[in-house]
């Protein structure tokens, strides 16, 4: 009994840690959406460049989810995680006294890095630790934080924005991230990796290479959109006649209904395993749906804004939940990097192309188009 309480406490300051460090990831990540137009008025540029600006958030996890997958099992969990948040905070701190364009970029680069660490190693700390349908239904937490800390960016940072500036609301988020740094170092960082060496990842590619592709395709997929829809949609909600703060407002509800449906939800998927797949294919479809009528003349934007938020839900979640199934546990780092990759490289290049489109004058229309075509793609690779 001794034991089983243990490894319940265990269990749940894991997934303690790991609410807390994709929550406070979240808020560094989104707090950027409501301050473009602040920012803009110091270092002016076109939506091209805001959608760089965004996007070099992601561009180190491109190159570097693989390598970091290796030196875990080197040099070990925690001295990463550390490390990781260090980056977060040191860029964090660049952005907020950068005045030019090119030390944004370097700044937002720079956090990118430390980003790659929590998304990377957020997840395996569940992995690590729940099996079954237990994994479900911790997962269903675990994607509270995504949202919240979005809710969170979006909304307060819209009110603070215009009160304090733009650079003292990156000068919060820094000091949030230095949070995380003091709860990694003194929270037990359960189990250490078994090392791996280079070759055998090649070696033993079809244990966790080719099984892990089709499910870094969902995060390429649902990175993307999200990225896009809460980066631009404000500026869209806005055109359309809405107020600041409501048009923020809306674009939260995206990922704020998780909050409510990721725990039924996981529990769902913890008890009828077997339809994990079913629900992700059905969920991205009616996405991509949304996507593509909601620009569209006449249609309500808030209660497409509110479906969206409720059908996400089970899209990351299922993705998440999949891995572990068809992935050997020896190499669940490796997969977690694949579909960290993934995403990074999805959230780097569709806000620059949703961004172009724009510039170029095709409209909303089109733009909205890359979204819903990344999850119809989805929704297709996992319909059986």
């Amino acid at each position: 009994m001794e034991n089983t309480n243990g490894l319940y406490g265990k269990r749940n300051s894991a997934l303690t840690l790991a609410f807390l460090m994709m929550f406070v990831n979240f808020i560094g990540l989104q707090f950027l959406s409501p301050l473009l137009h602040f920012i803009k008025e110091d270092v002016p540029m076109t939506n091209t460049q805001m959608g760089f600006i965004t996007s070099a958030y992601m561009f180190s996890g491109i190159f570097m989810s693989m390598l970091l997958s290796v030196w875990m099992t080197r040099i070990g969990q925690k001295p990463i995680m550390l490390l990781g948040n260090l980056f977060l905070v040191l860029g964090l701190t660049l952005f907020g006294v950068s005045s030019n364009y090119t030390v944004l970029i370097l700044a937002r680069f720079i956090c990118g890095i430390g980003a790659t660490v929590t998304t990377l190693t957020a997840p395996l700390l569940i992995n690590q630790f729940f099996r079954g349908g237990n994994i479900s239904s911790a997962f269903g937490v675990y994607f509270i934080a995504p949202p919240l800390g979005a809710i969170v960016a979006l909304n307060l940072f819209s009110h603070l924005g215009g009160i304090i500036g733009w650079r003292a609301c990156a000068f919060i988020v820094s000091v949030l991230q230095i949070t995380v740094f003091l709860a990694i170092l003194f929270f037990p960082v359960p189990r250490e990796l078994k090392p791996q060496s280079y070759a055998s990842y090649f070696r033993d590619a079809k244990k966790w290479l080719f099984p892990a592709i089709k499910v870094a395709a969902i995060s390429f997929a649902i990175g993307s959109s999200a990225l896009c829809y809460n980066v631009f949609s404000p500026a869209f909600y806005q055109a359309a006649g809405y107020g600041q703060h409501m048009a923020a407002f809306i674009v939260s509800l995206f990922m704020g209904l998780n909050i409510f449906f990721n725990i039924p939800i996981g529990n769902l998927m913890g008890r009828k395993q077997s339809r994990k797949r079913l629900y992700c294919s059905a969920s991205a479809f009616f996405m991509g749906i949304c996507f593509l009528i909601l620009p569209m003349p006449f249609i309500p934007k808030a209660p497409i804004g509110i479906i969206l938020g409720i059908i996400s839900t089970a899209v990351p979640l299922a993705a998440q939940a999949i891995l572990p199934d068809i992935v050997d546990k020896e190499y669940i780092a490796s997969g977690l990097a694949i579909v960290a990759l993934a995403g990074c490289l999805g959230q780097f290049i569709s806000p620059v192309i949703f961004g172009g489109i724009l510039d170029m004058g095709w409209g909303y229309q089109a733009a909205y188009s890359v979204p819903a075509a990344l999850m119809f793609m989805v929704a297709w690779l996992w319909r059986k």
